[in-house]
C-alpha cells in the first residue's frame, strides 16, 4: 500500500451552488421541506474556498473537480433557466450532472496526458544519460 500513490489518484468532486441559498441568503427554511442552516449560500461558499488548501495540506490531495463556477454563473445570470434545471431550487438535474462527468472525464485526459508526458521525458533523459556513458 503506497499513500502517496493513492493521493495522486484522488479526485475530489466540489460542492455546487444552491440556487435558493444564493438567491435568498437570509432566508430559512428555503421551502417547508428543506431546513439547514448549515447550507447558506455563506457557508457553501466557504467550504468551497477553503476546502482546496485544507485538503492539500491534511490529505495531500491536489486534483479538484468543480462544477462551483458553473452554478454560480447560472445562479448569477441566468436564474429562470437554472429553476428549471433543478428539482428543487437546490439539488440540480441531469445537465449539471452531465456537467461534472465532462469536468471528471476532462481531468482524467489531463492527468493522464501529463503522465505520458512525464514517462516520456523520463525515458528521454535515461536514454541520453545511457547514451552520455557509453560515449
Amino acid at each position: 500500500f503506497d499513500p502517496a500513490a493513492l493521493q495522486q489518484k484522488l479526485i475530489y468532486l466540489d460542492t455546487h451552488v444552491r440556487l435558493k441559498a444564493y438567491l435568498w441568503p437570509d432566508r430559512t427554511p428555503f421551502n417547508k421541506n428543506y431546513h439547514d442552516p448549515e447550507e447558506s449560500f455563506a457557508r457553501i461558499h466557504k467550504y468551497h474556498a477553503e476546502l482546496p488548501a485544507k485538503l492539500k495540506s491534511v490529505c495531500n490531495i491536489t486534483t479538484i473537480v468543480s462544477a462551483y463556477d458553473a452554478t454560480l454563473e447560472l445562479c448569477q445570470n441566468f436564474t429562470d433557466e437554472a429553476f428549471t434545471i433543478t428539482h428543487d431550487g437546490i439539488h440540480w438535474q441531469l445537465p449539471i450532472g452531465l456537467l461534472k462527468a465532462h469536468e471528471l472525464v476532462n481531468t482524467f485526459i489531463i492527468k493522464s496526458q501529463h503522465e505520458k508526458s512525464l514517462s516520456a521525458k523520463l525515458s528521454k533523459e535515461s536514454l541520453s544519460k545511457e547514451m552520455a556513458i557509453k560515449l
